[in-house]
């Protein structure tokens, strides 16, 4: 995975006169690569794995006392989405 990041990241300044927009499989969809592409200027639009956990980001009150602080709400379900956490665009 690195090589191919590598390989396109070897060769941005030719890449980016042509598109700023990498279009890759879900293979690819893994954190390495999306952001060494994203740090040399590359947009990359892919679909994600079919075993990507995706959670809800915890916005509720500030937890006192011990403990850690809560980070997420809960797993995505992608048929039940939350409406609050996502805008209408048009």
């Amino acid at each position: 995975m690195n090589y191919y990041a590598n390989v396109l990241a070897s060769r941005k300044e030719e890449l980016l006169s042509i598109s700023k927009y990498v279009v890759v499989d879900a293979y690819f969809s893994k954190a390495p690569f999306v952001s060494t592409l994203s740090l040399n200027g590359f947009d990359i639009v892919t679909r994600l794995r079919d075993d990507a956990n995706l959670l809800y980001k915890y916005y509720g009150k500030k937890k006192e006392g011990r403990g850690r602080p809560k980070k997420h709400e809960g797993k995505i379900d992608y048929n039940k989405l939350k409406e609050e956490y996502f805008t209408l665009v048009q």
